[in-house]
């Protein structure tokens, strides 16, 4: 009898994200040093079950600037810092320019200029 060595194969399965909770409705900052970062966490993805949940933000306009911090915790990114006034910013006003975040990850934000901003994710 003839056999033939196997191949094996990989495939990931995702489920599409129908929906997700931030951690707050609102985020107040100043443009003044020390009140101008803030955080907005993932409380809630669905459906639930999902893992490894990603997620794209973007801003409507420059008034602010994302980046990525850790969540903290044992899920957390170690290789970001907690505190937003030490992450990496950069404009995310369109979507070829938005901040992915991750598991473990929180999006940070930056006031930049007075005004208000809806984050899109």
């Amino acid at each position: 009898m003839n056999t033939a060595p196997s191949d094996s194969v990989t495939f990931t399965v995702s489920t599409r994200v129908k929906s997700i909770t931030p951690d707050r409705k609102s985020l107040t900052l100043g443009t003044q040093d020390g009140a101008q970062y803030g955080a907005v966490g993932i409380a809630k993805v669905n459906p639930v079950g999902v893992d490894n949940a990603s997620v794209k933000w973007t801003s409507g306009n420059a008034n602010v600037e994302l980046g990525l911090i850790s969540s903290g915790g044992p899920d957390g990114d170690t290789d970001l810092p907690t505190d937003p006034s030490k992450a990496a910013y950069a404009s995310a006003v369109t979507a070829d320019t938005g901040v992915l975040v991750s598991s473990g990850q929180t999006l940070a934000v930056k006031a930049v200029k007075p005004g208000i901003v809806k984050l899109t994710g």
